[in-house]
This record gives C-alpha cells, sequence and structure tokens, in this order.
C-alpha cells in the first residue's frame, strides 16, 4: 500500500532527474499502442514534439521502464541514424546536437510486457479488460515519457484493441481507422493522467452540462451487467452533481473533453482488486491549480 510519506519521498526523490531536463521542453505526445487479444506483451509506437531553449548540444532524456526499444528516429536531424540512442532499462538517452533546429519530433518503436501502470488482465466476469494507473510516475511503464508530475504536454491516442472493445482515453474521442480508437486532449496534461481503459463496456449517456454555450456530455462506461445499477444508484444524479460543484467551486474546466465515469474491476496478482478511474477528477483539479482549462 503506497502512503502518504513514500508519495511525498518518491516525489522529491525524483527532482534531480527532472532538474536534469532543463532546456528540454516536450510539448506534445501522440501514443499508438497496440493490445493484443491474449497475453499482455504490447506494441508501441511514439512520437513526440519537443523544443530546446538554447542550441546547444543537449540529451532529450525519457522514462521508459522494462520495455524493449527497437527504433529511435529524430526527424529534421541530417544524417541522424535512427539507431542513435541509449538505453539501459529504464531511461531513453537521445543525443541532439547544437546545429539541429530548436523544435524536433522523434518518434520511438517500442515493444514488451508493462510490469505496471497498464493493466492487462481479466475482470470479474472473466473478460480481458486494460486499464491504464499511472499514478503517480508509473506511465513509464508503458510509455516514454517525461514522468513527473510537473511535467505537461498535450496527449493523442490511437489504440488498436480488439474488435469488441469499447476504448477510453483523454479529451475527446477523434476519427480512426477499423478497430483502432482514437482520443485527443489538447491540453497541456502531466503523464499520470493519460490514460487508457479498454473493454466491452456499455456507454449509457445522461443529461448533458451546459456552460455558456458549452455542451459537456457526461456519460457512464460499464461493463454490460453492472449498467442498470450503476446509472440508477451511484451515477444517477450524475449530471446534478457536477451542476452543485459548479455552483460552489466554479466552472467545470473542460471543452471539447467529456466527463466520464468508469468503474472496472480486475484481476490482479490472483486477487481481485477494484479500481475507480477518477483521472477527469484528478485532471480537473491539477488543471485547475494551474488556472488553465482542461
Amino acid at each position: 500500500m503506497r502512503t502518504v510519506g513514500s508519495l511525498v519521498a518518491a516525489l522529491f526523490l525524483s527532482a534531480p532527474a527532472v532538474a536534469q531536463r532543463v532546456g528540454i521542453d516536450v510539448k506534445d505526445y501522440l501514443f499508438s499502442i497496440t493490445i493484443p487479444d491474449s497475453g499482455s506483451a504490447i506494441r508501441g509506437h511514439t512520437s513526440l514534439y519537443f523544443e530546446r531553449g538554447v542550441p546547444a548540444d543537449s540529451v532529450l532524456t525519457l522514462d521508459l521502464v522494462g520495455m524493449t526499444v527497437d527504433s529511435v528516429l529524430l526527424l529534421g536531424a541530417p544524417h541522424e541514424p535512427s539507431r542513435r540512442f541509449t538505453y539501459d532499462g529504464r531511461m531513453l538517452r537521445i543525443p541532439v546536437q547544437a546545429t539541429y533546429a530548436l523544435g524536433l519530433n522523434v518518434v520511438i518503436w517500442y515493444h514488451g510486457s508493462p510490469q505496471d501502470g497498464l493493466i492487462i488482465g481479466l475482470n470479474a466476469r472473466g473478460r480481458r479488460v486494460a486499464f491504464a494507473d499511472n499514478w503517480p510516475e508509473r506511465a513509464r511503464f508503458w510509455l516514454p515519457v517525461v514522468d513527473h508530475p510537473s511535467d505537461k504536454a498535450t496527449a493523442v491516442f490511437s489504440i488498436e484493441a480488439p474488435s469488441t472493445w469499447r476504448v477510453i482515453a483523454n479529451g475527446a474521442p477523434a476519427s480512426a481507422p477499423r478497430d483502432v480508437r482514437g482520443w485527443i486532449e489538447a491540453h497541456p496534461i502531466p503523464a499520470y493522467t493519460m490514460v487508457i481503459g479498454g473493454g466491452e463496456f456499455t456507454v449509457s449517456k445522461h443529461r448533458p452540462v451546459i456552460n455558456d454555450g458549452d455542451t459537456i456530455p457526461i456519460e457512464v462506461w460499464t461493463y454490460a451487467e453492472d449498467s442498470a445499477f450503476a446509472d440508477s444508484v451511484p451515477f444517477r444524479r450524475a449530471t446534478e452533481i457536477v451542476e452543485v460543484m459548479q455552483r460552489l467551486i466554479g466552472a467545470l474546466p473542460l471543452r471539447e473533453a467529456r466527463a466520464r465515469a468508469v468503474v472496472h474491476e480486475i484481476r490482479r496478482h490472483g486477487e481481485f482488486e477494484r479500481h475507480f478511474l477518477r483521472r477527469e477528477t484528478v485532471r480537473r483539479a491539477e488543471n485547475g491549480r494551474g488556472g488553465r482549462a482542461a
């Protein structure tokens, strides 16, 4: 069990690693993830855009734990071999020469079975599901990112999953080819809130919230067997709850994004663990402190 003390210690101990990355700022991530029909091994393809503060030799350092990095391509760098990187199983380091442009794109291909962060297994009904739980610094177990709560970027997810699945992620849904689910979060968020959930969900729509002409959909994603209970008991007044909180605290800082609740139960380490995805709530709180709309 993670205690408050261990959490605070983890945040302080990670500060030096973040300090070493001063001068490089990742602005945008595009994550393409393939979740297989069986097993836990995923294939990932991440494109990211970063900027440097000064034109000096530097190193783009990304957190990535326990995966296999197949290749790295630094776009816009003349005669840059795709194999020019180092990876020690915990950090991916990509050298950037001073003569390169201040803003560059990097593409990373990798694969492996996540040790944490992205949990793939069976739910209480015996059906296969996948859920991300990145808090506080566990995105690194399945995504190559700057994995610290202070570092924010936009995020696009392109998820290839079994055809019977629905997949949810940050932001608003985007059009994608068959068996690929796309989501776009256009506002900068920290890596711990860059999450997905996938499985055979039933989605029910509640009355939306209207904010100065903006319509915020309220949806409840559950397993089919739990849908009636979820709509009639815990989330029966979901819209009203959001409206009351807006009157007490302030307008819900969402525009394109949707407010969602997903209840799931998966089998992990031979036992059932109940999780409640509150990532939209965490993201709203985080962005509220920063004064940004989510």
